[in-house]
This record gives structure tokens, sequence and C-alpha cells, in this order.
């Protein structure tokens, strides 16, 4: 018996932490570059019904609609004809709906849309927008060019990137994106059409298998699809067999919605924004059965709603996590559902969690049960098929070659149970934030002590928080799906996704040599990059233009997949300028305590820096004293050293701490009619540094200003003047002192005009010396102080 189709609910994204919108196009145009290689074709369309609809038999002979109706001239023309052309009659056991006549500008929505339906479970009327959690099979159209130009040049299958199809392959994997969110589905069917050639496209987790090319018109494959795909089970059209939709049971989630925030509430603790965004939806609720070795039948049931976090890629590790109210404890947690890669020496999630709580680790999330998610007990866990086609000797007949050094992996699929904890802006201030770092540092080196484990994915977002049994503020370091086993001198892993975990708090070493060793001392690179992206983004402070002129580092970091990454060497050098100090002389945080410990930590770790740059390019004659690299390294590898950093600052006088100094995001206090006038101000320094003197500068900025003819531009384009004109000074003032005269200049540099920062905490380690003191200072000098 089929199950019920849930009601149509709009799609909702999932929460983004920039205001610098990206536009369609050029979300499609990323994700095509990303996920080029990916691709699996082409498979003849024979085989690839015998793959994936074993069992059901076609049709001996179906008579191809007229198409004689349908131009051919742009998407509009083909759109409706070909759908109605196409839809007419397909299934005459089945109502099959046309949901975009109309279709959404920026084409975020498919040109046509199947949803088969029984003739008791139909809909009077289609939907329109079309919804994604009612699709079935997505269709886009494309008239410019075609998605899958397959080329044979020196042996690689190849697309034409120029303007040719990449917008398309884009379109498509943004469309499986939406529909793997809104669903729970293993895989997905597209179909693709561009004049008088169509595709059919099969994704799963680990990438995207492509049909040989058809002509619609002679070749009616499209209805064989639609034929053989009404007639499969749930489990061969690709949903999840424990994900079962409960039409009447929204309230009863509701209720245990408001009764967990009333209880939160009335003990005065902070309630997660995401458990409110959950009661007000209107979406579906579903059981979910996560994993669970000590359950009789070997699951624990949950209901969830819509995901409050989703992954923003068709595949990898697909992560979406939920609210979920566990059914046996009577208990709001969360789901995290995710697939896995599977590797050589890997350590899944839920094992690491147990082994961390066996071991007594702290701060650490509540792990109830977790595991491999099978259809039934005894079966194999659901996973990927496409890297078996991507890779297997029976296919190689028809596959044509991917790009050089892809590794195609299993993806095997997952689901975690686990307590609630909070995000870090929901902190009061920045004493309480230092005290969450603090204890991640335990963590960090708890897990490694005791369990020899190590996180390897330390970020702003796996930080989390939770009140202790005394009302106390605890850290909590969640998301342990990329941690591994402490190394061990010359050993490495060769399977591993190398520098898998998200770029914007990734180690500068790692991101220099991706086959680097993880250490320790890497978890807290990654932990000092993280404070430093919260400290901008939410702890309040002065200048709100620096995370505008750094969009790439401070905009939403939503993680990555294993995948080739574009851009690498601009996040290396966004942090070598952090790490120059440019960035920090020209903020001031509210609380002097957290400023006089920001601009501490990232001394010494650019003091770090500067020692490993000269010990890699040095001469034999400029050696790097082994004491001073020693005693540097040594330091910032030890998690206690952090510890009792933190502590020393907490003891700091209580005056200088600032209540309340956790705030919204500050990247969208600037308002997006300033953007141009920022910009303006951005190009103008650049040529100031080569050849223009300050009064073109501030002439340029005051016609860019007159331009938008607005006050507050006016005065908003006045003080970007200023700050540039200040950092030039500096600039040409430090070019001609020596590094000592530098570092002993540094505190005059941090004035403000708001009034004088407080001295330094006294250096505890080495400060930066010898002959690459330039090096890292050079990197941070080519760019404004809003690091453009």
């Amino acid at each position: 018996m089929d199950l019920p189709r849930p009601p149509p609910v709009l799609p909702k994204l999932c929460p983004e932490y920039s205001t610098i919108k990206t536009s369609y196009a050029d979300t499609c145009a990323d994700l095509s570059k990303t996920l080029t290689g990916y691709w699996v074709g082409l498979m003849p369309l024979g085989k690839m019904f015998e793959q994936f609809f074993p069992g059901i038999r076609l049709p001996p002979r179906i008579s191809c609609p007229d198409y004689t109706e349908v131009g051919v001239g742009s998407e509009a023309d083909m759109r409706k004809p070909w759908a109605i052309a196409t839809l007419s009659g397909i299934l005459p056991d089945h109502t099959t709906l046309f949901t975009s006549s109309e279709p959404h500008p920026s084409k975020s929505s498919p040109d046509v849309s199947f949803e088969f339906y029984g003739a008791e479970q139909a809909p009077s009327a289609a939907t329109k927008p079309p919804r994604f959690s009612t699709l079935d099979i997505a269709c886009a159209i494309e008239c410019t060019n075609l998605p899958f130009l397959f080329q044979h040049q020196t042996g690689l299958l190849e697309y034409t990137e120029a303007g040719q199809g990449g917008g398309m392959r884009g379109r498509l994997a943004q469309l499986a994106e939406q529909h793997f969110r809104e669903q729970h589905r293993l895989f997905l069917w597209q179909i693709a059409l561009s004049h008088r050639r169509a595709h059919l496209i099969r994704w799963d987790r680990a990438g995207a298998i492509v049909s040989e090319g058809f002509d619609p018109v002679e070749d009616p494959w499209i209805f064989r699809l639609a034929w053989a795909y009404s007639r499969a089970s749930r489990q061969q059209q690709g949903f999840d067999g424990t994900a079962f939709l409960l039409s009447h049971h929204r309230l009863m989630f509701n209720d245990c919605i408001t009764q967990y925030m009333s209880q939160r509430l009335s003990n005065g603790r902070k309630v997660f924004s995401a458990v409110r965004q959950t009661q007000k939806s209107s979406s579906p609720v579903y059981r979910l059965d996560v994993p669970d070795e000590r359950a009789a039948d070997g699951v624990r049931p949950c209901l969830v709603a819509e995901p409050f976090y989703s992954s923003h890629t068709p595949l990898g590790r697909g992560t979406r996590v939920f609210i979920a109210y566990d059914l046996v404890d009577r208990e709001l947690r969360i789901v995290k559902d995710s697939w896995r890669p599977e590797y050589w020496n890997a350590l899944p999630e839920y094992v690491v969690l147990g082994r961390l709580a066996d071991a007594g680790v702290e701060h650490i999330p509540g792990f109830i049960c977790g595991g491999d998610v099978a259809e039934a007990p005894g079966d194999p866990p659901q996973a990927t098929v496409t890297q078996d086609l991507a890779t297997g000797a029976a296919t190689a007949a028809w596959r044509l070659p991917c790009a050089p050094r892809l590794k195609f992996r299993k993806f095997v699929h997952t689901r975690i149970l686990e307590d609630i904890t909070l995000p870090l802006e929901d902190l009061q201030d920045s004493r309480e934030l230092l005290i969450v770092i603090r204890d991640i540092a335990k963590a960090i080196k708890q897990a490694r002590r005791r369990s020899r484990l190590m996180h390897c994915d330390i970020t702003w977002f796996n930080i989390r928080w939770e009140y202790d049994a005394n009302g106390n503020v605890r850290g909590v370091l969640v998301d342990w799906d990329h941690a591994e086993r402490a190394p061990f001198p010359f050993v490495t892993n060769p399977d591993a996704p190398s520098a898998s975990a998200t770029w914007h708090f990734l180690p500068i070493r790692l991101m220099n040599d991706r086959q680097t060793i993880h250490d320790t001392v890497d978890d807290l690179e990654s932990l000092y990059w993280s404070l430093l992206f919260g400290a901008f983004r939410f702890v309040e402070h002065d200048n709100p233009f620096i995370l505008f002129g750094n969009r790439d580092f401070f905009s939403s970091a939503t993680g990555s997949i294993p995948v080739r990454q574009n851009g690498v060497s601009n996040f290396i050098n966004a942090k070598r300028g952090f790490l120059s100090g440019e960035r920090l002389a020209n903020v001031r945080w509210q609380s002097p305590n957290f400023q006089r410990f920001m601009e501490e930590l990232t001394d010494d770790w650019a003091c770090y820096y500067r020692l490993l740059d000269a010990k890699t390019d040095c001469h034999e004659d400029q050696l790097v004293p082994s004491d001073q690299w020693k005693s540097v390294r040594q330091k910032l590898s030890s998690p206690q050293s952090l510890i009792d950093r933190i502590d020393e600052a907490l003891a700091l006088p209580a005056d200088g701490w600032a209540d309340g100094d956790i705030v919204s995001n500050q990247l969208k206090k600037i308002p997006e009619k300033d953007i141009p006038v920022i910009e303006t101000a951005i190009s103008a320094a650049d040529l100031d540094r080569s050849h223009m003197s300050v009064d073109p500068l501030s002439g340029m900025a005051q016609m860019a200003a007159r331009r938008l003819e607005d006050p507050h531009s006016q005065s908003l384009m006045n003080f970007v003047t200023s700050q540039l004109k200040r950092r030039r000074s500096i600039t040409d003032i430090r070019s001609h002192m020596t590094p000592g005269a530098r570092q002993g200049a540094g505190t005059a540099e941090h004035g403000h005009a708001g009034g004088s920062r407080p001295t330094k905490i006294p250096r505890t380690g080495p400060g930066p010396a010898g002959p690459s003191s330039a090096k890292l200072e050079s990197t941070g000098s080519a760019a404004t102080p809003y690091g453009v």
C-alpha cells in the first residue's frame, strides 16, 4: 500500500548568515564548477532501466505525442505546449500534474514537474508554483546550450564551460539540492531537455548518472520513465523506507514543543530559535527511525518536521538537522541525518561519540543513540551506488573517463540522536564566549589524551553551549563526523578526504599543503579562527565595514563536500591579513578585556607563522633558533596553555567586561544601498596605493557619494575615506621601520578616535623576529582594511 502524500508546503531555505546577496545564476555557476567530474555518463537507456527498475516490464509500444505546436525558440515557447503534449494521457491509471505554467522568474522551480498520484489520492488542482515536498520528477528546459556536451579530448570527459551548458548543469544541481532538502530520499530522477535532445539523470549523494541523449519526439523514453516510476515501489522511486508520513500528528508535535518551551522559560533559560521555527512551520510531520542497538527492534522512533539546517549541495554528506520529539523518553532532542563517506580507517560519528562518552570526555553533546540506517533489521545499510558505476569494470564499455585524480566515494546513510544545544549567538556577552572557548579547549585536550581522537572540523557553528546543573554556561563541541585518530609519525590515511573541513576555519598550513597530517595544533588554530569569525560577526565593535571588505571570509560558512574547491588562496590571504594586525588595528570591541585577549592571541599565531615561514624559506645561514620555534609551537599546541590564558583573562576586573555585547549579525548593519559606495572607496584605495595621492582618493569618494545623492551615504563615505587615509599613513610609516621598531610601535598604532586602547597583556612567548617578518606583513599590506 502506498503511503499518503504530504500536503503541499512552501519550500523553506535554511537560515543564511550573510546579507550579501548572490544571484541565482551565480549560485548555479558555482555549483556547476564544484560538481565538475561528478557527472557519470553516458549510460545506455536500456541498461539504465535494467539497473534501476528491475522486474518492471516496459510496455512494448508507446506512441509519441504530437509536438508540432511546440516551439524551440525559447524556454517559454517550449514549456507549456511541451508539457501539455507530454502529459496528456501519459498514464491512464494515474493523475500526472503539470505545475509550472508560470515558473518563478529566477528559474528556482522546475520548468515541468511530474507528480504521480493514484486516482484516489489526486488533488483537485495542481499547486503553483510547484512544491518540492510533493515533487516526483523535475524537468528543466534549456534552449541556449546543451547541458552535456561530452567530448573526447586528451582522453577525458570534458565540458565546454565557456557559456555552454554550465548554467544548465548548475541549475539541475540546484533543483536536486532543493529536492533532497524537502523530502526524505535516497536518490531522485530528473529530465534535462534542450531543443530536441533529452537526458535522464539519476542523483544520489555520490554523483549524477546521465543517460545517453535521445530525441523525445522520436523516442518515448520519457514515457517509459514515467511508466516505470509510477509502478515502482516507494524504495525503487528513491524514498527512504524508514521515514513515515504522519498526517494527523502536527498538533501533537506542536504541543510537545510548547511544553518544552514553557519549562525552559519558567527556569529562566533560553530556547533555541530553531525550536520556535519548527513550531511555527506548517510542514508535515514524519516519524524517523533512529538506529538504537539497545532497542528490541533496533530503532528509536522520533517525530520531526522540516530541518532547521540543510547542506547547500546535492552531493557529499547532505547533512540535515531536525528538532525531534523522542517518542521513547518523551523529550525534545536533535536528529542529525547525514551520509558518511566510507573509506579505510574511517570512524563513523556515532562510534566517535560513543568512545568519547565511555572515556568520560567532557563538553561533548549528550549522545542518545545512532547508527547506519537500514530498511529493516538485518538489511545492509542504505548506501549510494553511483561510485560503483563510475569505477566498475562492468560499466567501462559505455562510461567516459572522469577528471584525473577524482575519487568517487561510497556514502552510507546514518542518523544520530542527541540533546539540544544552543548557538553561540545566543550568549549574553564576550565573557561567556571565552568561557565556552575554554570548555572547547578542554574537550580537545581530553579527547586527545583519553581517546586519542581529534575533531578535525572545529568551526564557529560546531561550537555550541548549554546550561549545566547550576544554570551556568557550558561549552559543547558537536559534529564529530570528521574526527580522526591522533596521528603517529609518518602515518597518514591515503583514502581520507584531505582538507575536507570548512575553508573559513581550516588552518593555513593545511590549506597550503592538503596532505599535511592533522595534529592538535591544527584543532587549536581552527578554534582561533572560529573565535575571530564570531568576534567580528557577533561581538559588538565599531567597524562593521571590515566585514563587508572581508565578505568572502565572513559570509555564511556552510561546510563543504569532498570535492575540488576554488579560491583557496583568497582565504589564505585573508587569514594572513588578520595575522598581520592590519584588520585588528581598525576595530575596537566594546569590552577592553576581550580586546586585549584577541590582540594577544592574534600576536601569538602571527609569531607562529612568521617562524614557520622562516623555517620553510630561509637559507642555512638564517636558520630559526630551534629553542624559539620549539617554545612557540609547544605553547600553541597545548590546549592547557589556552585554558590558562582564558582563565587569566576571566580573572581581570569586571569593569573591563561589557554587558550584553553579543549582538545580532553585524554584517547586516551595512545597508544594501551603501555597498556601491564602499566598493568605490575600496577601488580608489587600490589606485591610491600605486600612484594617487590622498586628495584624489577623497575626491573620488565624494563623487561616488554625490552620485547616490544621499546624505547618509555622504557621511558613510567620509568615514570610509578617513579610515583609508589612516590606513595608508600607517602603512607608509611601517614601510620605513625595522621589524623591531614595528613591534614596539604596535601599541601606538592601535590608537582610536573614540579613546585609547588598553595596554596589551605582556607577551608570554617569543615575539616576531627573523628574516620572515616582512613576509607575513607584505601579504596583508597589499590589502585595504576591508581586505580587498
